[in-house]
């Protein structure tokens, strides 16, 4: 089965100097998931498929390319249903770096009735294995407000849900909020004499506060965890301010310094640490809106809701989500992302 639909729409930037483009997408299912490819997008260098379901404008699942590739594999869709694809890309030029325009419209496909869907019980990945070797697998939320588009998690920061509760209740960037979880693969070493990460069991370094700098990758800079940030920590702050492994791991603070973890957790994933191979994620995420006063459990309902039209089990080693959630970690129509 294969549909093929021209999209005759020009993308919109938020800068001048970006130009219009025609743009094809191609659904084609192959094997057991859909194939979706597209016509390059100049100066592009990479791209987001967004998978949303008729009936909605939000998109539920956005999948990144490794570079500018023209095409990649959705998995885990349900056989027979509908969903619609749009295409982003992210445009260098001279006076923009890293703008992420739309280049397509909207372009409904569906997984061949015939056809098996992903597994529930052998779940599989795209970009990365289920399981590597020496890593463990942790879920981490991020959020954002405005029109900012995810671009993943290189020199960012990002929380569970209870860390991302708090951020909420603060009122941190909430107008038109809205929030992602990746699923990250995090190399399991033992990380000695850490201040932030109460409870980490020794493979979390110190946390670091990444912040915006346009010149560094992901458009943001991690520096040792300045004074603003240990505050919400209650921590030891010249022991907190140590990057000699967090510079390149991924870090992480206990907010309140409490080891039960019952105020939440934040992560800082420096572009160091990926580019040593300490960390990688997949390329998928799961998306939802959220709003100022949000609670844990409304976080993880509303990401849930978003995932149970995929097909894929939520099996981290590290949930993003309390134990004591209403909602159970491990609900069998929900996607690990």
């Amino acid at each position: 089965m294969k549909l093929t639909t021209l999209l005759m729409c020009s993308y919109l930037a938020k800068s001048s100097a970006a130009s219009h483009t025609i743009t094809t997408l191609t659904c084609d299912t192959s094997a057991e998931d859909l194939h979706v490819s597209w016509d390059a997008v100049p100066g592009a260098d990479r791209y987001d498929v967004h998978v949303g379901v008729p009936g909605t404008e939000r998109y539920l699942r956005g999948h990144h390319t490794e570079g500018n590739e023209t095409s990649l594999m959705v998995e885990a869709l349900i056989p027979s249903k509908v969903y619609w694809f749009q295409l982003l890309a992210r445009i260098e030029s001279a006076q923009v770096q890293g703008e992420w325009t739309e280049a397509s419209v909207k372009h409904e496909c569906s997984l061949n009735t015939a056809l098996q869907g992903t597994s529930r019980d052998t779940p599989r990945r795209r970009y990365l294995a289920p399981r590597r070797r020496g890593f463990m697998l942790v879920d981490i939320i991020r959020h954002d407000h405005g029109n900012a588009k995810f671009d993943g998690l290189d020199n960012k920061n990002g929380g569970d849900a209870r860390g991302q509760e708090l951020l909420m209740r603060s009122g941190w960037h909430l107008d038109n909020c809205h929030m992602a979880v990746y699923h990250v693969h995090v190399k399991k070493i033992n990380i000695p004499n850490q201040e932030t990460p109460v409870g980490g069991h020794g493979h979390f370094a110190n946390y670091m506060s990444c912040n915006p700098d346009g010149g560094s990758p992901g458009g943001y800079k991690c520096d040792h965890c300045n004074g603003a940030d240990c505050g919400w920590f209650s921590c030891d702050c010249g022991k907190a301010g140590d990057t000699t492994y967090s510079k390149d791991h991924i870090g992480m603070g206990n907010l309140h310094h409490k080891q039960d973890e019952s105020d939440g957790r934040w992560y800082s994933c420096p572009y160091a640490g990926y580019q040593a191979k300490n960390w990688r994620r997949d390329k998928d995420y799961q998306h939802a809106a959220c709003h100022g006063g949000m609670t844990a459990d409304e976080i993880k309902k509303a990401l849930h809701i978003s995932a149970s039209s995929f097909l894929r089990e939520w099996d981290a080693d590290v949930s993003a989500f309390p134990p004591d959630s209403s909602v159970s970690n491990q609900t069998a129509s929900l996607v690990a992302v």
